[in-house]
Formats: structure tokens, C-alpha cells, sequence
């Protein structure tokens, strides 16, 4: 079996399947899309999400990405390979397995039987959980029916005499086992039904020729975290990874904490609704996702390598990175800038519209504007100006500082690119191109992004901005190649 009939499972079901480059897409909620096969860790472009979005009318995407990815929540895979025996499991587990073999036959079982009696399974199931509205009995007979004549799929059951105890949907993927539900009723947990199923199951799947490994679930984004604690003492092992949680662009700019803590504020209060506890998680998800692996809250399951990962991908972060704060007719850095008195209404303005939560929202203006500015300028027939080349060793010489504002929109950039204030001094000198830049880590939403047509020159180095003093970590000032000329060695 392949991604494709997992795909063809989905459909049947009635969901929206997607293939882009990087994985498969399908709609796990209205407007969101999940990455699937769900063991995948994937790195999708940024164009590949604004495809994906633009042509879909998708509002977000879920999806798993590797634990050095620049972005997104630490979580978990939980997974099993070889090898899985009885001695290998810690004695409360073992002495689990051997009651409940003894007392609950293990077995496949057909869809339409799981789908006929293994409602009551999963509706208890889901009680447990607090997940009651996340499903109803008549998607629970689709979900099961879908499955039938699909090659790959599997349905197993413990029985106690002639009823369904507990039940597992597995699948084939290429050669990973995946579990996509896992149902048990509690009346027969006390004696060891799922330690009984989880092993039989486990054993089996991972005897079976071509197979690397079985994948039981990724963590949830509305279950406790207790969810998972059966799985751990089965023998089953957790495996670090980031989850991504991406919004539309148009959207982004308000999933902020403040709006995470309302929604969670709200869940309190609620009951049944199907969607609030999926959006507080993918708030969450998505909040938490922004901060460096150092500062989120890791997951009790993975706690344990932290310090290990942490060393392993150090990042270099810096969460107050300034978009821009340019004030007209300062003095030169070089004299001393006083800073803004944070504590004043302006400064504390000025600090709150630079911070990252904001970034998006100034994307999606400056986006707009230029978007009108292209159409003016194809409407009065302007032509793109030449492409100007430096390379690196070249000497060059700043443009003065008319001919610098003359290139900047109102947003005192060019092509996305600012021109900070404490860059007028280098106006009229001349530097030598230090490197020609073609990538680089954009630490306001933690993307590598490509370049063309900006350089850096040596001793150009950012000291600070005037709305937040001064900052010793010397960065080199980025410039685009129009606010620079030509120059020879005097």
C-alpha cells in the first residue's frame, strides 16, 4: 500500500485530498488541511504554502516538521521497532499482557462488523478523552466502511466472549504500520484488554516482512496528555519533533497570545462544541511554535532529551528583532542617540508596533501597497530599471541621501528591503562589498529566505535603532545594490 489509497480512504470519507511536492493534504476541519502520511516529517516551501492556501481557500495547515526546523511546537511521534518482546516490557506491562491474553481472544475482525459494534467502543473512548463532540456515530460507520476492500487496511479486535472489548484501524504505508484508531470500552480496562491488543497487534505487524517500524499517533492537539501515558508503558517510544501550525497571512497577524488565552477562556465555559478545542490547540500549537525550542513548554514524554536537542540545534534567536523604528532628522549614531523613554506613551507605542506579532500584519500592508503600486506603474508603461552587479571585493561608493529617499516607498524601503536611519551616515563614503548575499535567517518569523541584489559592506554594522537605543550585538546592515555606485581606489 501507498500514500495514494490512504488518500482514497480519505475521499471516501468525504475529505478534500491534496498532493503537493513535499507530502499529501487533507481536510481535517473546515478550511484546515493535515499533512498525511501522518509519520512524515516534512519541510514544505514558503511557495508551496501559498499555493496550497491560494487555490484552495484554506485558512491553516497542521503538519509535523524535524526538531531543527527554525519553527513550529516541540511535540512527539509515538512509534515501536524491533524488537518487541514480553522480557523487553517492565513487569506491571508484562503481567498486563499475560492476564488480559488470558482473559480476551485477539483477532481480526471485519469493517462492517467494527462499524456495526464499535461505535459503543469508540463513543466511550472518546468520553474519556473529553472528546465526545468530535464525532458522530453515523461518521464512525463511514469511517469503518471506507476502509473495507482497501488494500492495507486491517481492522483487529479483543473480544470478550462474543463482544468487541477493544479494537484497532491499522494501515500499511509503504513499510510503516500506521494505528489511526485505537478504541477501547472501560468497562474491560481493569482487566488489561488493551495491554492484550497493543501486544498481539504489535508483534504481529512488526514480523511481518518489509516492515521498519509501526506508527501509533502524533500528538494531539485537544486530548490530555495522559492520552498517551498506556502507550509509553507498552514499550512504545517517543520520537522529538516540531508541529507546525501555518495560518493565511490575513489571519496570522491576530493568532496571537492574547487571543490563545481568550479561546482557552472560552473551551472552559463550553460544552460539545466540536471546534473550540481544536482551535485553542492549533492556537496554541501556533504561539508556542514561535518561540525557540529553549523557551517553549516541552511535552513530559521528551523532557528528558532536552538538554540533549538543545545542544544538538542550538539556535540563535532573538525575539525582540526589530522590522523598523525610523524617526526623520535624527542625529548620526556615531554622536550618540538617546533612546526613547520606554515608559512614555509614544515610546511604549513605538516598541509595541516592532515586536514580531506584528510582522505579518505589516507583510500583508506593504504587500498591498506594492500590489497597487505595479498596477500604476504597468498602467503609465514603466519599465523595470537595469539590474545593477557587485561582487564581492568590489569598492564602492553610498549614494547621497537624496538619491537614497528618492528610491524608498513609504515605508522607507526598497523591495522589502529598509533603510535605517543610522545608515545615512555611511552616505557619500566609500566601503568596500563584503559579502553578496543570497540567503539568510529571518528571525521575525525564523525562515531561511532568498536574496537577490543586497550586499554587505565591511564595517557597516547596525549599533542600535533611535526608538530602542543602543544594541551591541553588530549585525551587518543590509543594502540594496540601487543605493550604491561604482568607485576606484583613490
Amino acid at each position: 500500500m501507498n500514500p495514494e489509497t490512504f488518500a482514497e480512504w480519505l475521499r471516501r470519507q468525504g475529505h478534500l485530498v491534496v498532493h503537493t511536492d513535499s507530502s499529501y493534504w487533507y481536510s481535517a476541519g473546515p478550511r484546515v488541511l493535515q499533512a498525511f502520511p501522518y509519520h512524515w516529517q516534512i519541510r514544505p516551501s514558503n511557495e508551496e504554502i501559498r499555493t496550497l492556501m491560494k487555490e484552495h481557500g484554506i485558512l491553516a495547515l497542521r503538519y509535523s516538521t524535524p526538531i531543527d526546523h527554525p519553527n513550529g511546537k516541540v511535540s512527539y511521534h509515538v512509534a515501536l521497532r524491533r524488537p518487541y518482546t514480553l522480557d523487553g516490557l517492565n513487569s506491571k506491562a508484562r503481567n498486563g499482557v499475560k492476564r488480559g491474553l488470558k482473559r480476551f481472544n485477539v483477532e481480526r475482525v471485519s469493517f462492517e462488523r467494527l462499524a456495526m459494534e464499535g461505535w459503543l467502543l469508540q463513543e466511550d473512548t472518546l468520553c474519556r478523552q473529553n472528546r465526545l463532540g468530535c464525532m458522530t456515530q453515523a461518521e464512525w460507520e463511514q469511517l469503518c466502511r471506507s476502509a473495507d476492500g482497501l488494500p492495507g487496511f486491517e481492522a483487529w479486535a479483543a473480544k470478550a466472549d462474543s463482544n468487541l472489548a477493544a479494537a484497532l484501524i491499522i494501515c500499511r504505508i509503504n513499510d510503516v504500520f500506521n494505528v489511526p484508531y485505537a478504541l477501547s470500552h472501560r468497562d474491560y480496562l481493569r482487566t488489561h484488554v488493551n495491554n492484550a491488543l497493543f501486544y498481539t497487534v504489535s508483534c504481529e505487524m512488526l514480523g511481518r516482512e518489509g516492515i521498519r517500524e509501526i506508527f501509533f499517533t502524533v500528538q494531539s492537539l485537544d486530548a490530555p496528555p495522559s492520552v498517551d501515558d498506556f502507550k509509553f508503558r507498552m514499550g512504545l517510544l517517543p520520537v522529538a519533533v516540531r508541529q507546525r501550525v501555518d495560518f493565511h497571512p490575513w489571519l496570522a497577524p491576530f493568532a496571537t497570545p492574547m487571543l490563545h488565552n481568550l479561546t482557552a477562556n472560552l473551551l472552559k465555559h463550553s460544552d460539545g462544541n466540536r471546534l473550540l478545542p481544536k482551535a485553542e490547540g492549533m492556537l496554541r500549537f501556533h504561539v508556542q511554535g514561535k518561540r525557540s525550542l529553549a523557551e517553549q513548554e516541552w511535552p513530559k514524554c521528551v523532557d528528558p532529551l532536552k538538554e540533549e536537542l538543545l545542544e544538538k540545534y542550538e539556535e540563535n534567536v532573538n525575539m525582540n528583532y526589530l522590522d523598523e523604528c525610523q524617526l526623520p532628522n535624527l542625529p548620526k549614531f556615531s554622536e550618540g542617540v538617546v533612546p526613547i523613554n520606554s515608559q512614555s506613551f509614544v515610546g511604549r507605542l513605538k516598541q509595541i508596533l516592532a515586536v514580531p506579532w506584528n510582522y505579518y500584519f505589516k507583510r500583508w500592508l506593504k504587500k498591498t501597497y506594492h500590489l497597487v503600486s505595479e498596477v500604476r506603474s504597468e498602467e503609465k508603461g514603466a519599465q523595470p530599471a537595469n539590474e545593477i552587479v557587485f561582487n564581492t571585493g568590489d569598492w564602492v561608493r553610498v549614494r547621497t541621501p537624496d538619491e537614497i529617499r528618492a528610491t524608498l516607498d513609504p515605508f522607507k524601503e526598497l523591495k522589502g528591503c529598509a533603510f535605517l536611519e543610522g545608515m545615512y551616515q555611511y552616505c557619500g563614503t566609500k566601503q568596500r562589498v563584503l559579502q553578496v548575499m543570497e540567503r539568510f535567517l529571518d528571525e521575525r518569523d525564523y525562515k531561511v529566505k532568498k536574496v537577490k541584489g543586497i550586499v554587505l559592506l565591511e564595517g557597516a554594522i547596525c549599533h542600535g535603532t533611535p526608538g530602542f537605543g543602543r544594541c551591541d550585538r553588530c549585525c551587518h546592515l543590509f543594502w540594496r545594490q540601487e543605493w550604491l555606485e561604482n568607485a576606484t581606489i583613490a
